[in-house]
């Protein structure tokens, strides 16, 4: 590694940490898009670490990388929940607590959903070792699955959350995701005897 390269890595390093300890601060006060702004500062200064996608590239960033995913993949589950998110948007769009403003609040929280989802994927693919991860992973899969009206789509993403949870608890076990895992399991039973009452024509 260069002496170039060393200055960019440590840059690089620097300024994703930074933003990761404001998105860790405004993750604990409950401020999830608040958060997820910063995670994605962080994201965007380990993005700019010319080697962050070559084979070469060394362990560190890449385990930082897949923390700043799997951390954003947290803030996006947690948005639903973030109050002071919920009456920014409905400024922000003239809206107010009727049954639009519910239906652009509930399209918003999908769209999070859908990129927690993504992000633990991204967060996976940097380190499959990261446990908090895979567990994300499966906690988005779950959430969907209350969206899905369909039921061979609810069973699929049952599925693929209990092998995420299943693989998170392999990589660090805890009772948390044993319960989860556990439930899921019971879930996808009920879907899958769903399916068989009501099958696809």
């Amino acid at each position: 590694m260069s002496g170039d390269e060393v200055a960019e890595r440590a840059a690089a390093v620097e300024l994703a940490g930074r933003f990761k300890t404001e998105g860790n601060k405004y993750f604990k006060q409950k401020h999830m898009l608040a958060a997820i702004d910063s995670y994605s500062k962080a994201i965007q200064a380990v993005r700019e670490y010319p080697a962050i996608d070559t084979p070469d590239c060394d362990t560190k960033i890449k385990e930082l990388a897949s923390v700043l995913y799997a951390n954003r993949s947290a803030a996006e589950l947690g948005f639903g929940d973030d109050h002071t998110a919920r009456a920014e948007i409905f400024f922000n769009l003239g809206v107010t607590e009727d049954f639009v403003g519910q239906s652009v609040w509930e399209a918003e929280v999908l769209r999070k959903l859908d990129s927690a989802e993504k992000d633990a994927r991204v967060a996976i693919t940097f380190n499959e070792l990261n446990a908090k991860a895979h567990f994300r992973l499966g906690s988005a899969l779950l959430d969907l699955t209350q969206k899905d009206r369909d039921v061979m789509d609810r069973l699929d993403k049952l599925e693929r959350a209990g092998v995420a949870f299943g693989r998170s608890n392999e990589l660090q076990p805890a009772p948390a995701t044993k319960t989860k895992y556990d439930q899921l399991t019971r879930m996808i039973a009920e879907e899958r005897a769903m399916a068989k009452v009501n099958p696809v024509a």
